[in-house]
């Protein structure tokens, strides 16, 4: 239960940073004379969103901690549910009647997947987890996802207007 609990608080907060990244992106572009020097790495909401990133990844190793893999990846394609709604929610994107067969087929496909896959008997121990987390691969792939993410999110409108 308690792994349970984490990989879905993993997928929650690793949903808010998307909604969260998207909504200072939004902001920042509403706005009527661009900010000079550092524009979405100096906006609160963005700043909050990575933090969200971190806490749902930590989330994440903590889950899978407690129990396995089948549970985390089951979990975590709740991700998407989760964006849709809050996407619906706080960015004010409409779901349409297919987003919501969509979401039920998800919801259907994870919980028939949780409760039909096989189970190994290999568990990783905390101390495990946290050193394959903090292994320099792990890490390196943590800066560069932040840093596509950052960079893609600040120049968004000069990569869509030139293609």
């Amino acid at each position: 239960m308690i792994a349970l609990l984490f990989c879905f608080g993993g997928s929650l907060f690793t949903s808010l940073f998307y909604v969260f990244s998207k909504l200072s992106q939004n902001n920042l572009a509403k706005r009527e004379e661009p900010v000079k020097g550092c524009r979405l790495l100096c906006q609160p909401l963005f700043v909050v969103s990575i933090l969200f990133l971190w806490v749902g990844s930590a989330s994440n190793v903590m889950g899978i901690s407690f129990g396995n893999q089948t549970l985390f990846a089951t979990t975590s394609s709740f991700s998407l549910i989760i964006n849709s709604f809050l996407g619906s929610i706080i960015l004010r994107e409409s779901l349409s009647r297919m987003d919501l067969i969509g979401i039920m087929i998800a919801c259907l496909g994870s919980y028939l997947y949780l409760s039909i896959a096989k189970e190994k008997d290999a568990q990783y121990t905390q101390e495990e987890l946290f050193a394959i987390f903090l292994r320099p691969a792990a890490v390196i792939f943590l800066l560069i996802a932040s840093a596509f993410i950052t960079f893609t999110l600040t120049y968004y409108k000069k990569i869509v207007r030139d293609l």
